[in-house]
């Protein structure tokens, strides 16, 4: 087996797997366990299309470039201005996501809530973000433990505390819930960051003669995350059938030393995840938007917590604004620049699907904030 194969997809699978899988179990739980099966394996699917294409567009480069290069170069001069604050909004939003989840884990471990729960965990993270880029490598590697922690230990539970059985079709069938899985999902799977280190990794084995398929590296650095994601689902489902937006508030009945536990793997899991995406912020805005310092730091530090005191506090709501506003159009964006790079690509009918199930996703999201 190529090693440098197995480190893309690791490296790949290890972005993508995050905080969207606390939202799932209560999405499998309302629309019925065989749509949402469905939906994640289509929506798995659509990455591993649409990374592959994003992976085409900066293998066209011999530097290593990110979005914000390939939307000035793709994109029309008066859009690509518009695609890179996208971009970067859907970060910002994506920190007050762990914002609004880190409660429901404080809460669940110690019993303890407020507002200065948030505050303190956003004031802990944040100092991090002065830390060197190059010395938060051990954090990514805990973040990665703790996820695989919380999954290995769910399953364990769910074998141990079996309460019910689980809802493989929604009862009553309500039509709003077609849609219901498209925003968490799309949250879910966003990994595209990952696929500049991916393709360094395969020029790297490509020059040293060994060479593997990017293709398939993405395909199962995006369908790893979908097994890890059904091996938990269906975990916390067989504890608690009715399972909550956060997947654990359902799970208070629990020993106190499983609550202890699932708190602090979730709580080194999304604090790892908040301190490695905010600094990821800082340094697009440091070294390919390059504004000044004290905005590079000032946006990602104060503008989440602004928008979370503002009233995006909601985990699902958020979560659901996050992948079906932000993630939805960055994904457009991407499928957009493809079509230009590559004109006559016989692959270019798969993009109107693509079109589609992302419009979708964007026009269901802004419904619920506006209707």
């Amino acid at each position: 087996m190529n090693w440098r194969f197995l480190l893309a997809v690791g490296i790949l699978s290890g972005t993508i797997i995050g905080a969207g899988v606390f939202s799932l179990p209560y999405i499998f739980s309302v629309t019925g366990a065989v749509y949402g099966l469905i939906c994640l394996v289509v929506f798995a699917a659509v990455y591993a299309v649409t990374y592959s294409m994003y992976a085409d567009l900066l293998l066209l480069e011999t530097k290593r470039h990110d979005f914000l290069f390939l939307a000035k170069k793709h994109l029309p001069p008066a859009v690509s201005p518009f695609a890179n604050a996208v971009v970067l909004g859907g970060l910002v939003f994506a920190l007050v996501v762990y914002l609004a989840l880190i409660p429901s884990f404080v809460f669940f471990a110690l019993g303890v809530s407020g507002w200065w729960v948030v505050f303190l965990f956003w004031l802990f993270s944040s100092l991090f973000l002065f830390i060197k880029t190059d010395s938060l490598g051990v954090a990514e590697i805990i973040g990665i433990v703790s996820i695989i922690a919380a999954v290995a230990f769910m399953m364990f539970l769910g074998f141990r505390f079996s309460f019910g059985r689980v809802n493989f079709l929604p009862s009553p069938f309500n039509s709003a819930m077609f849609f219901l899985p498209f925003g968490p999902l799309l949250f879910s799977f966003a990994g595209r960051s990952a696929l500049g280190s991916v393709v360094e990794v395969w020029r790297e084995a490509k020059s040293k003669l060994r060479r593997f398929s990017i293709k398939s590296a993405i395909t199962a650095g995006v369908f790893i995350p979908a097994a890890v994601y059904i091996l938990f689902i269906f975990s916390v489902l067989k504890i608690a059938p009715a399972a909550s937006e956060d997947a654990i508030s359902a799970l208070l009945f629990l020993p106190l030393y499983a609550k202890t536990i699932i708190g602090i793997v979730g709580f080194l899991t999304i604090w790892t995840s908040y301190v490695m995406l905010e600094s990821n912020v800082k340094n697009i805005l440091v070294y390919d938007a390059r504004v000044p310092k004290i905005l590079a730091f000032g946006i990602p530090l104060v503008f989440p917590l602004v928008l979370f005191a503002a009233g995006f506090n909601n985990f699902l709501e958020t979560i659901s604004i996050a992948g079906g506003v932000f993630v939805a159009i960055e994904s457009i964006v991407v499928v957009w620049m493809w079509r230009r790079a590559f004109k006559n690509s016989p692959r270019r009918p798969l993009t109107i699907p693509l079109f589609l199930i992302f419009g979708i996703a964007f026009l269901y999201a802004v419904s619920r904030v506006f209707v």
